[in-house]
């Protein structure tokens, strides 16, 4: 699957043997070759090796499954990773300029265009497949109104997943996504992702949930998506939170509440925030997180 955004930045020594893992190897499947590319972008200064290795997956399954799942996930990939490379050579800067954003989109737009064809066609595609796909071509296509209505498809799509992955019985979440401590369980990957240092935007997820008694978030919902799969694992640390309950004549009651977690992104994201936007408060009584 596709790796964060928001993966953390790595400091390392760079020896011989650091590529050995990562070089393509006679006999290397599409799903091999990905998985090495999105190793190597977890480290800053390796997008165009990367690169090379999403093209080699890209023309395996030209031959093999041109309109499959698969395919779109790779050639996301490789449009995402265009613009990881042409962010890397301008590091010394605090923004990507709109120079560098048209270029991409210039040589992004047309693989995007066929990765959503090919998770659209393919019988085996997931719906975080599709999202990704959504999501890809609407930044390629910019701040225009088609991409806006891709943008407001994923959207209802996170949504739906968010819901899915939150609610199990009773409307509480599954406790498996946290640890004893209370802390997130680490899960694979299920975006796209690259080095901290490279991401100059921020993002906002925003989430409604109700308090139970025992101070447990429970009926999560996604209010505002980021997409590029932070929601769902948004959704699974919120679900590991634990508030103190809100009370009523001294009695512990379920509250409705809200949370925003924040994310940093590679370009700004084409449904922003509208100013006034309402989040879902108690009116009575608001839960406070627990130490």
């Amino acid at each position: 699957m596709l790796t964060h955004f928001c993966a953390a930045a790595v400091t390392y020594i760079l020896t011989i043997g650091f590529f050995l893992p990562f070089a393509a190897a006679k006999g290397d499947d599409a799903a091999g070759l990905l998985e090495k590319s999105q190793k190597l972008v977890e480290h800053p200064g390796h997008a165009a090796e990367a690169l090379t290795l999403v093209k080699q997956a890209d023309d395996m399954l030209q031959r093999t499954a041109p309109l499959s799942a698969e395919r779109g996930r790779v050639l996301d990939e490789y449009a995402y990773l265009l613009m990881l490379q042409a962010t890397e050579s301008a590091q010394q800067t605090d923004q990507i300029s709109a120079a560098t954003m048209a270029d991409w989109r210039i040589h992004a737009e047309p693989i995007t265009k066929q990765a959503l064809l090919a998770v659209r066609t393919a019988a085996d595609s997931q719906q975080a497949d599709v999202a990704l796909a959504l999501e890809m071509e609407a930044e390629a296509l910019g701040r225009t109104p088609q991409a806006k209505r891709l943008w407001e498809k994923s959207t209802q799509i996170r949504k739906r997943l968010v819901e899915s992955l939150m609610n199990g019985k009773d409307g509480r979440p599954d406790p498996s996504y946290c640890d004893d401590a209370g802390k997130p369980v680490a899960s694979p990957p299920s975006a796209i992702a690259g080095p901290d240092a490279s991401a100059v935007f921020e993002a906002v997820a925003s989430f409604a949930f109700v308090v139970g008694k025992d101070g447990r978030p429970i009926k999560i919902r996604l209010l505002r998506a980021v997409g590029f799969g932070h929601d769902e694992e948004g959704a699974k640390t919120l679900s590991c939170w634990r508030f103190k309950p809100g009370t009523q004549s001294g009695q512990p009651v379920s509250v409705p509440s809200s949370a925003d977690i924040k994310y940093r992104v590679f370009w700004p994201p084409v449904m922003e925030s509208k100013p006034g936007d309402k989040r879902q408060h108690s009116e009575t009584v608001t839960p406070q997180l627990s130490k």
